[in-house]
């Protein structure tokens, strides 16, 4: 790092592991400076059927480097985001040789505050801010610069790609107890994916506004400064990271993650306290990124479709890796039943709509 970003007394810098998963985010401590160090997972084995990885870890240096002019085109628009920071070179990444094989590392800068840990919701005075900031994210990434090596985000992406790892995964696995159940698992989820995809296409046709998602904007991967400057609508300052993930294709997709967040991981917060929320998120949401009652209508109906299809592509990604200290090698009759008991759990009412009585 030091030689391809120019750090000075090298022998001064520490780093502290992060996040260990697809792939490895350190904090790098340099006297005052702190910034963020990402070394890139590895691509699965080459198929032919994927010309792209449909997942993060394992991504092309210039799929990463949309990713970070992506980033510099939110923060431009005013979107508090951890930029990508360049080589001495001036290129967003630098290659490593590493036993494993080529992984790619990317230096950004540090999102202050505290972090929107497990989800945003878990706090009632988060709701407000974050809906605002997110809204903002979709309304400047709207015209974002043109993606080339970061493909649509559309049913081929979250589901046909997803589905033929789980193919090719289910046909090779050598768990007996897997065995005995795979032909069932996965003409469920054929079947799923198959009234997925149809039920997109209708969302589609019916105005499904696209755009730019995050893409995984409720796991951890944002921050909050709690001083009360987000525009005076919410409560704090908002910074998002980590958008491996993001890419062309329905905003909605981020407003499914929030609502996955409220239905399924509060189990100690009351139905009124997760409505008031809810309310109080959409409506700031709205204040940043307006919708026409139509679109609203059918981004709000798009949200069991697209969390079914995220579970989907989910699992699909999770079987795509190796294994890591995250996500152990392991892929048990337990591991699937998590599995399709989110997918079940993810085929839900759609949310409700913006309340005249929210409370902001």
């Amino acid at each position: 790092m030091a030689s391809a970003w120019g750090t000075s007394g090298a022998d001064d810098l520490r780093a502290t592991l992060l996040r260990a998963s697809w792939n490895d985010t350190y904090l790098v401590e340099h006297g005052s400076e702190r910034t963020i160090l990402r070394i890139g997972g590895l691509a699965p084995a080459a198929d032919a059927y994927l010309p792209y990885p449909f997942h993060g870890g394992g991504q092309s240096a210039v799929a990463l480097a949309e990713e970070a002019r992506l980033l510099e085109h939110l923060h431009a628009g005013g979107v508090g985001v951890a930029r990508a920071l360049p080589t001495r070179a001036g290129d967003w990444t630098t290659a490593v040789s590493t036993p494993e094989g080529e992984r790619h590392l990317m230096r950004f800068t540090f999102a202050p505050g505290e972090t929107l840990a497990p989800h945003p919701f878990v706090r009632d005075d988060w709701s407000g801010s974050v809906g605002h900031a997110l809204g903002r994210l979709h309304a400047v990434a709207a015209d974002a610069p043109p993606f080339v090596a970061r493909p649509p985000r559309d049913h081929h992406f979250l589901l046909d790609h997803p589905l033929h790892r789980i193919r090719q995964h289910l046909s090779a696995t050598t768990d007996a107890a897997v065995q005995a159940q795979a032909a069932d698992w996965l003409r469920l989820l054929e079947t799923t994916a198959t009234q997925t995809a149809a039920d997109l296409d209708a969302l589609v046709a019916a105005g499904l506004p696209t755009g730019v998602a995050h893409g995984d904007a409720f796991n951890s991967n944002a921050s909050i400064v709690a001083d009360g400057t987000a525009d005076g609508t919410a409560d704090g300052r908002v910074t998002w990271y980590d958008f491996d993930l993001a890419g062309p294709g329905w905003p909605a997709r981020d407003l499914a993650g929030a609502w996955s967040c409220l239905q399924l991981h509060l189990p100690n917060v009351a139905t009124a306290d997760r409505d008031r929320r809810w309310q109080r998120f959409l409506a700031a949401y709205l204040a940043a990124n307006p919708l026409s009652p139509d679109a609203l209508n059918v981004t709000l109906q798009a949200v069991p479709t697209l969390r079914a299809a995220g579970q989907i592509n989910s699992i699909g990604l999770h079987l795509a890796h190796p294994a890591t200290r995250r996500q152990p090698a392991a892929r048990d009759v337990a591991w699937w039943t998590r599995a399709l008991a989110a997918l079940a759990a993810a085929q839900d009412a759609a949310p409700p709509p913006p309340s005249t009585l929210t409370e902001r």
